[in-house]
């Protein structure tokens, strides 16, 4: 009878060669269900969770939902009814509201995938632990990939990710540097689009950060003062600030950049982690063990009256 895994995972044993697969066992039945689980677990450990914190964009609050195939969102285009008051006993009126679908993550749509090689001699010789080594740069890898694609991805939404910054269709121009005043303006169409200002934040690029910084009153003080109360982190007209490279420019004749001021609760990311692997058989011939691994992401905008770009900025 095939006892029931406890713990599935891999280690290489200081001063060794070998990649060791571990397996605890106690004698009980196991089920395809038991070990899809455990192995889900390891995933997690390895990949989904260090990436959805080093991630700046899964980070950033937006709803993030596991699944390997298509997923449909209801979307409330709006609501235009011009029903009132109703008296007492008066006939309650009936008014349709326009409802559509957001569907993402189709079947079509790629997977991000690598193979890390390690020789056994770097196993044999290391200094330090490989394992996590290994799984750093494969972390720092992927979140790369996803940040930049989520933000300013230029595909299809079929085989390749559409990001943020191409789906949103609500956008206001800065029309020369990045200034307060131009983050005040995406703010004030934000509330006119009755939009929580206690939920936004904006996303802007390390040179327009700095552009932020060096605006100054008439004194010569600095107007961007780090708030204590969250983690001397910067605020610009009460908006929390995020600073990411992966805001890409516009695609025109004349490149400008953009930044992009967002309620990340009208967002969500679905995500399809479908392996982590261990490699030992495919790179045998060549003295090399490796660590494979390939997820899938996608991307909608639910709400889009709550993403605003800022584009038009010149540096």
């Amino acid at each position: 009878m095939i006892s029931h895994i406890l713990y599935f995972g891999w280690s290489i044993p200081p001063n060794s060669s070998l990649l060791y697969l571990e397996v605890f066992i106690m004698s009980a039945p196991v089920t395809t269900k038991d070990t899809q689980a455990l192995i889900q677990t390891q995933i997690d450990k390895v990949l989904t969770q260090p990436l959805e914190q080093a991630s700046t964009f899964l980070s950033s609050g937006v709803r993030i939902v596991d699944s390997s195939s298509p997923v449909r969102f209801p979307k409330l285009n709006g609501d235009t009814s011009t029903i009132g008051y109703v008296g007492e006993g008066e006939l309650i009126p009936q008014d349709d509201i326009s409802m559509s679908e957001l569907s993402l993550m189709p079947s079509t749509m790629k997977s991000f995938k690598r193979i890390i090689p390690v020789t056994h001699e770097a196993l044999r010789t290391a200094s330090q632990d490989l394992s996590a080594i290994i799984q750093n740069a494969l972390v720092s890898w992927m979140t790369a990939k996803v940040d930049a694609a989520m933000f300013g991805g230029t595909g299809d939404g079929k085989t390749e990710i559409k990001g943020i910054l191409e789906q949103a269709t609500e956008k206001t121009t800065a029309g020369g540097k990045m200034s307060i005043a131009v983050v005040r303006q995406a703010l004030v169409q934000a509330l006119k689009s009755h939009v929580n200002p206690a939920s936004l934040k904006l996303f802007v690029a390390p040179d327009d950060f700095s552009a932020l910084q060096n605006e100054a009153d008439a004194s010569g003080h600095g107007m961007l003062v780090p708030d204590a109360t969250a983690g001397f982190g910067y605020k610009v007209a009460g908006v929390p600030i995020v600073v990411t490279d992966r805001l890409t420019n516009t695609s025109d004749s004349k490149p400008t950049g953009r930044a992009v001021l967002v309620d990340t609760t009208g967002l969500v990311v679905v995500r399809d982690i479908q392996r982590v692997e261990i490699l030992k058989e495919a790179l045998a011939l060549s003295g090399q063990v490796g660590l494979s691994a390939a997820a899938r992401f996608d991307v909608g905008i639910l709400e889009p009256k709550k993403v605003i770009v800022i584009d038009g900025i010149t540096r």
